[in-house]
């Protein structure tokens, strides 16, 4: 990808990457680039100013020539778009509103590629000073919303909540944020049913709308017997599964650092992929954090106003 070698003498400075082009980028790669040399960084800004993507070029393209995927350099999409007509302007006009996100998407892709050559020719002669300067790394702060004690949101839930769901009583007893490449954050909370103790998990993405999915652990073996091995082969699960007779389309994958708020603290690198039923109506969610662990759980996409009689109790579990 790069091939300009590293100098000898590495002149550290603190991070020159331009503010605008700093929130652009994945949290992790801003994170990363931070501590790098002078010279790494003007290389970066040179690649990634070159080779990223415009949301306002890729309307051009997809309003003027349907060419919004070619733009992204996805082929094949782009082919089945010419052939379908846009899907018969279906395809055409739901593109209309996920121009930007997947935008974004491609940036994220091409900002990790661009960090990880320079890390990886950074790592063959490693100045001491600068492999000793490990940046420290915090969750992204959310926004602030509205606290009305009369009135609690879910946005309000924390570890020591309970509320009511599905005729249920269920208490909040950890809580993790992750922060996704593509600048949106996402909430779990690890929620426990106050009666028989049965454990589940509340997701909400902290974005314009924002998603909240109701899930319980599934055994992935349950789904495809092969799963677990197809991630660790290829690097991702396939892109129809099916549960109990209904069959479940991958749409979304999102990769970042999801720190562990309520326990010891770490953090780690997650990546996640978000199937749903045809009608979008339920979810299921794999996770694979590290290298080896994947999990899944399985539920609903639910509104706010499901989730109901939210109030502090005080009584704070393990996550």
């Amino acid at each position: 990808m790069l091939s300009k070698k590293w100098p000898v003498n590495f002149s550290m400075s603190t991070q020159i990457i331009p503010s605008q082009m700093v929130q652009d980028l994945p949290y992790a790669v801003s994170v990363q680039l931070a501590s790098m040399p002078v010279e790494a960084q003007r290389e970066f800004i040179d690649e990634y100013s070159s080779k990223s993507r415009s949301i306002a070029v890729n309307y051009f393209l997809h309003f003027f020539f349907g060419a919004g995927y070619l733009y992204l350099n996805k082929w094949i999409k782009q082919i089945l778009f010419w052939m379908t007509a846009g899907g018969g302007g279906v395809w055409l006009f739901i593109n209309l509103f996920r121009i930007p996100k997947m935008t974004q998407e491609f940036n994220a892709r091409l900002a990790d590629d661009i960090l990880r050559d320079l890390v990886f020719r950074y790592r063959l002669n490693p100045p001491q000073a600068a492999y000793n300067r490990i940046p420290e790394v915090r969750p992204k702060q959310l926004p602030s919303y509205q606290f009305n004690p009369a009135d609690l949101q879910p946005v309000n839930l924390k570890a020591g909540y309970m509320f009511d769901f599905m005729l249920k009583t269920w208490s909040v007893q950890g809580e993790k944020q992750c922060d996704w490449d593509n600048q949106v954050s996402e909430r779990e909370l690890l929620v426990v049913d106050r009666l028989n103790g049965h454990r589940a998990h509340l997701y909400m993405t902290h974005s314009a709308p924002m998603d909240i999915f109701f899930c319980y652990p599934v055994n992935l073996a349950q789904i495809s017997p092969t799963m677990e091995a197809d991630i660790q082969a290829n690097g991702r699960p396939d892109n129809m599964v099916s549960y109990n007779n209904t069959p479940f389309y991958r749409e979304i994958q999102r990769e970042g650092l999801c720190f562990d708020i309520t326990g010891s603290g770490t953090h780690q690198r997650v990546m996640v992929w978000l199937f749903f039923d045809g009608l979008r109506e339920n979810v299921l969610r794999v996770e694979r954090k590290g290298r080896n662990q994947i999990e899944g759980t399985i539920g609903r996409v639910i509104q706010s106003y499901e989730i109901s009689d939210i109030l502090p109790h005080g009584n704070m579990g393990d996550f």
